[in-house]
């Protein structure tokens, strides 16, 4: 959590990588995030589901997960 504070403050990620550039810890890298996520099955009318969200960073990528998601439905 404070990983992600320091990064909100834009404390020292913007004087090592530029403004542009924010370095990710591994341990926050997923190569599945939708079942990381909402697991390796899920139902759409569970209502756990409404509690969980996934952050991205560019609208394509958005759309990209929602149709993933969509698909496992």
């Amino acid at each position: 959590m404070k990983w992600l504070l320091e990064i909100g403050d834009k404390q020292e990620y913007e004087e090592k990588l530029g403004e542009n550039y924010v370095h990710i810890p591994n341990d926050y890298l997923s190569s599945d995030i939708i079942t990381d996520i909402y697991g390796e099955k899920f139902d759409p009318s569970d209502s756990t589901l409404q509690s969980k969200v996934i952050v991205a960073g560019k609208n394509i990528e958005v759309m990209e997960l929602n149709n993933q998601v969509l698909e496992r439905m």
